[in-house]
């Protein structure tokens, strides 16, 4: 008699409680319209340490995807940060994963890491020229605000694919500080920073389901 009481309460509380359950795990998906997803593998064994190259021109298009899960163990950034990386990168066609591997690499998703002139998420060189201007004809005040820093860091993203293209890896030495990018893309010498934003990228791609 007791063990089927125990049964029915179980039961009871099993019903009570998945509706509870279904509606948490539904707030916790967040979902953008008409995203690119970039960058994407391209098989070849050109590089000197043996990984794949990728290009970030070829973009897919989906009408419906779930990107992230809030509060995932997945990536250590806030929330807040995760959410600016999928509504920017909607916005400007980088990937959101792209976006927030660069955030882990260059701030630890930390919103007033310095490094010199290099300050905030994406660590934006403050001392480049054309930072000051982009910032004045776009109203940007706070170089240290999340948005408008990893605006910044899309901005000097783009400037560095009109010079390097779309191989990711000579766009992220760029980015990155390196020199001689063009002759060591030529050799296959790409540095660990953009080896490890790259593998990161694909690797958060991988846990979101794409």
């Amino acid at each position: 008699m007791v063990v089927a009481f125990l049964l029915f309460a179980i039961i009871l509380l099993f019903l009570l409680l998945k509706p509870y359950v279904a509606a948490k795990m539904d707030n916790e998906i967040e979902t953008v319209e008409n995203c690119a997803v970039y960058p994407k593998v391209i098989e070849s064994e050109d590089h000197v340490d043996g990984t794949q190259q990728v290009a970030i021109g070829e973009v897919e298009s989906y009408d419906t995807i779930n990107l992230i899960f809030i509060d995932a163990e997945d990536t250590y950034i806030s929330d807040e940060i995760q959410m600016l990386c999928v509504l920017i990168g909607e916005e400007t066609k980088y990937c959101p994963e792209f976006l927030m591997a660069i955030v882990e690499a260059e701030s630890s998703g930390l919103q007033y890491s310095e490094n010199g002139p290099c300050k905030g998420l994406m660590q934006i060189n403050t001392d480049w020229p054309e930072i000051a201007e982009y910032m004045k004809n776009h109203g940007y005040t706070d170089v240290y605000d999340c948005e408008t820093n990893i605006r910044l860091g899309c901005y000097v993203l783009d400037q560095k694919r009109e010079i390097y293209g779309d191989d990711i890896y000579a766009v992220l030495m760029a980015y990155n500080g390196s020199s001689n990018v063009s002759k060591r893309v030529e050799n296959g010498d790409y540095t660990d920073y953009a080896v490890k934003v790259v593998n990161r990228t694909l690797e958060l791609e991988r846990m979101h389901g794409k």
